[in-house]
C-alpha cells in the first residue's frame, strides 16, 4: 500500500564529502542522498513515519541527485551547452534514465548553469579572439554541440558588433603567425599548407586568398 508506514527518519545527516548534500538514514541504514530541496519538498524530518510512497520519492531524488552532481562536476571542468551535457550524461555503462537527464537539465537551467544564448555568445567571442577561428568553423561547431540556430546568429551578430569577431583581421593575424613559424623550402608547397591550415579555421576562400597574399608579401619584405 503506498499510504502505509513502513520506516521511520533515524537522521538527516551532511553528507562528508559531498558539499550541500544530505543523507536520509532509516535505523543505521542510509536509504538516500538528496539535495536540501527534496528534504523541503517531501516535508522530511528527524522522527518522521515514511510510506512507501514517499519511500519511492526519496529513491527518485537520490538517483537524480547522483546525475545532478555528475553533471555539475561535468560544468565544472568547461561550459557546455544543454545537448552536449545531455550526451555525455547518457554515455557509458551506467546509463541515466532519459527523465533524470531532463529533470537535471532543468534544475540547471533554472540555476543558470546551463544557458545555450550564453554559451554561444561567449564560445563565440573566446574562439574568434583566443583561438583565431573563422566565422564558418564557429558556425560548424556550435550546431555539432547542440545549438539552436536562433542562439548562433545572434552570438555572430553581437561579436560582430563588438568587433570581438573580424575574419579579415584574424585570417590575416592567423597566417602572418603560421608562415612567421613555417620556414619551408618549397614556396607552392607553403602556399598550399597555409590554405589548408586557414581553410580548417573556418575562413572563406576569399578572405583566405587576402590574408595568404599579406602574409606572403610580409615573408617577402623581411627577406629582402
Amino acid at each position: 500500500m503506498p499510504n502505509e508506514i513502513v520506516a521511520t527518519v533515524a537522521s538527516i545527516d551532511e553528507h562528508p564529502k559531498r558539499r550541500g548534500r544530505f543523507v536520509v538514514f532509516v535505523g543505521a541504514e542510509p536509504i538516500a542522498t538528496v539535495t536540501a530541496d527534496a528534504i523541503s519538498e517531501l516535508r522530511i524530518h528527524v522522527g518522521d513515519a515514511l510510506t512507501e510512497k514517499t519511500l519511492d520519492a526519496l529513491r527518485v531524488h537520490d538517483r537524480r541527485t547522483t546525475v545532478l552532481d555528475r553533471a555539475l562536476r561535468l560544468l565544472a571542468v568547461r561550459a557546455r551547452s544543454a545537448a552536449e551535457l545531455t550526451r555525455t550524461l547518457m554515455r557509458g555503462k551506467d546509463r541515466p534514465l532519459a527523465e533524470d537527464v531532463k529533470w537535471v537539465q532543468q534544475v540547471l537551467a533554472k540555476q543558470g548553469y546551463i544557458d545555450d544564448a550564453r554559451f554561444a555568445d561567449q564560445f563565440v567571442r573566446d574562439r574568434a579572439t583566443i583561438r583565431g577561428w573563422g566565422k564558418q568553423r564557429l558556425t560548424s561547431e556550435l550546431r555539432r554541440r547542440g545549438v539552436a540556430q536562433a542562439h548562433i546568429g545572434s552570438a555572430m551578430s553581437q561579436a560582430s558588433e563588438d568587433a570581438a569577431l573580424d575574419d579579415a583581421r584574424s585570417a590575416s593575424a592567423v597566417a602572418l603567425k603560421w608562415r612567421r613559424t613555417h620556414s619551408g623550402r618549397d614556396p607552392d608547397r607553403d602556399k598550399q599548407r597555409l590554405y589548408g591550415f586557414l581553410a580548417r579555421r573556418g575562413f572563406s576562400p576569399d578572405v583566405i586568398r587576402v590574408a595568404m597574399r599579406e602574409a606572403l608579401a610580409d615573408a617577402e619584405g623581411e627577406s629582402s
